[in-house]
């Protein structure tokens, strides 16, 4: 399986480095290119989006540029929710939270009406990663469940996997392990269909830590060694490092300080490449904790020197609590009892003024939400206010157009009713009298047409009655003649045999085809109906069924087709059969339908 991994993972990483240039590339070409006040503030706004996570420095300028041009175009003011938005995701990434946090309540102002569907997604989405690092995971849930509705209804894939990474995140943080399992396995597929490699393994290190929660510690090690090969081949510095001090974290925790420490080493080599002191800072710490592991002081002192010196410099007190924390342990077991109980004091002191510096934040981030609130909901106010005055102007004007529309229409129909009553009388006389010209007219025809079926019915009924008479005269015909060669046959010439079967191939052709050709005079639709009705009816069956329309008996269709009773019986059956007909049903009532 690491195989495959790899592979797929080399392929990703090609094209996602090749992307990320050619992406960069576009986005400056685009700005080159911008022709209008609108296509200008796009391209800023998309390149500043870019370096946000990336660059500080490159983001801060096009942030810049880009605030400078939206106050020299006023009427771009639908940018100004999304300048909001994405400097709060500035200075999230930069570490400098007040200012991310000041930012995304000014955008919060209104984002229903004034924010696009990515922005507002992407407003929750940081709006809940805030309410996670105040320690407030129920709020967080809600506004990133939010922006996960808004990114899922919109079709923002990326922005649909990141709310995603986050509420799983949020879930293992809180020991829901299967539902942190369940949204980092759709982050994966998403980020997989994406080719997205980079965020590939971010997820695939979420899972390692599920896997490392479910005490499954094989799976999450090779979790943790597939996203850290993804990231080596995407050559993205800053995650390599991550994943390093991570990794050495998890092998410190299964007691392997050595593998641990090797971890660490590459960790604090990168982040050196890249001045990231805070990353420096925390992995000294951790390489301290490995060598008090492996009962080698004198590195660990050197180690916490460092990180208690880069805590200093960088001021996160958080990263120095734990720092002096990991230094009080540390002299204990020197047996620096002394001096170990004076840095716990340190650390005790500095963990008070976090909790109340935390409960402060918290207060004041209460009372910013209070009053932007309140704010909310005056504009709210006078919103509902304008709207009211707006609607009662219209009805006003509304109802006085209504009112001389109906006048006018009054006097209008007034003018027309005497020349309308005028022209309705003509129009009843004309169409009385049309309508007794049509009922006359229909009555001849209808006339007409009964005398022209009685004529056609009646010559149908001869020609029945001359075919059954034919039938009949040459049947006898037949029959002597067969007498005649039964009692004679060494006297009757041979041709007698030639005649009999001419005179019955008259009797089935000529006269059937004199008889169809007056039928379908008379009932030129039967045939089609029936045919209709059961397809796979035989030539001797739509005969019969003709003969049957005429209303003749058994004993004449008998006569007429030259055929025996119990023949025409089993025709008959086959015919109900075919036509679907019950044994309740009466054949030639249902053929005389048709």
């Amino acid at each position: 399986m690491r195989s495959i991994i790899a592979f797929f993972c080399f392929l990703g990483c090609f094209f996602f480095g090749v992307a990320q240039d050619s992406s960069e590339r576009i986005l400056k070409e685009n700005l080159d290119e911008a022709r209008s006040s609108i296509a200008t503030a796009d391209a800023l706004l998309d390149l500043a989006s870019y370096y946000s996570t990336r660059d500080t420095v490159y983001a801060v300028h096009y942030f810049d540029k880009l605030n400078r041009h939206l106050d020299a175009n006023p009427q771009l003011t639908g940018f100004i929710p999304q300048f909001y938005v994405e400097m709060g995701v500035m200075y999230y990434y930069a570490d400098i939270y007040e200012k991310a946090e000041l930012y995304f309540q000014k955008a919060a102002g209104d984002p229903e009406i004034f924010c696009d569907s990515l922005t507002l997604s992407r407003l929750w989405f940081f709006t809940g990663v805030m309410d996670e690092l105040r320690g407030e995971p129920d709020s967080a849930l809600l506004y990133l469940r939010k922006s996960l509705s808004i990114a899922s209804q919109s079709n923002n894939i990326n922005q649909k996997a990141a709310a995603l990474h986050a509420i799983a995140s949020l879930h293992l943080e809180q020991g829901n392990v299967d539902y942190a399992s369940e949204y980092f396995q759709k982050e994966m597929t998403i980020r997989q269909m994406q080719g997205d490699t980079a965020e590939y393994a971010s997820a695939l290190i979420g899972m390692g830590r599920v896997y490392e929660q479910k005490n499954e510690y094989d799976k999450a090690l090779n979790a943790f060694q597939a996203a850290l090969d993804f990231r080596i081949l995407t050559k993205d510095t800053r995650r390599i490092a991550s994943s390093y001090l991570g990794m050495g974290r998890f092998f410190l925790k299964r007691e392997q300080p050595e593998t641990a420490t090797e971890n660490f080493e590459k960790a604090i080599t990168l982040f050196t490449t890249l001045n990231e002191k805070t990353g420096l800072a925390y992995s000294w710490t951790c390489m301290a904790k490995a060598a008090m592991k492996q009962h080698d002081y004198t590195r660990a002192d050197s180690c916490l020197m460092k990180a208690c010196a880069l805590c200093d410099v960088i001021g996160n007190p958080l990263l120095k609590a734990e720092c002096l924390l990991t230094k009080s342990e540390f002299l204990a077991l020197l047996a620096d009892y002394k001096n170990a109980y004076a840095v716990f004091l340190q650390y005790d002191h500095l963990n008070d003024s976090l909790n109340l510096l935390e409960k402060n934040n918290r207060i004041s981030a209460l009372e910013v939400k209070f009053q932007t609130e309140q704010k909310n909901l005056q504009l709210l106010k006078y919103q509902a206010q304008d709207r009211i005055l707006r609607q009662r102007t219209i009805i006003f004007t509304g109802s006085i157009v209504l009112l001389v529309l109906i006048l006018a229409f009054i006097i209008i129909l007034f003018k027309n009713k005497n020349q309308k009553l005028f022209y309705r009388n003509r129009l009843l006389e004309s169409e009385k009298e049309i309508h007794l010209q049509k009922e006359l007219l229909l009555s001849r025809q209808k006339k007409a047409m009964e005398e022209r079926i009685e004529y056609q019915e009646k010559e149908l009924a001869n020609k029945a009655l001359s075919l059954f008479k034919t039938s009949a005269l040459v049947e006898d015909t037949v029959e002597k003649l067969d007498d005649l060669c039964k009692s004679n046959e060494n006297k009757i010439p041979d041709n007698i045999a030639g005649i009999t079967n001419s005179l019955k191939n008259f009797a089935h052709q000529d006269l059937w085809e004199d008889f169809e050709h007056s039928f379908t005079k008379v009932h030129n639709d039967f045939y089609k109906k029936l045919l209709l009705k059961a397809p796979s009816l035989t030539s001797s069956e739509i005969r019969i069924a003709s003969l049957i329309r005429l209303n003749l008996t058994t004993k004449e269709i008998c006569a007429i087709t030259m055929r025996s009773e119990s023949s025409i019986k089993s025709i008959r059956f086959r015919l109900r059969k075919k036509l679907g007909l019950t044994g309740d049903d009466n054949l030639t009532a249902f053929i005389m339908q048709i």
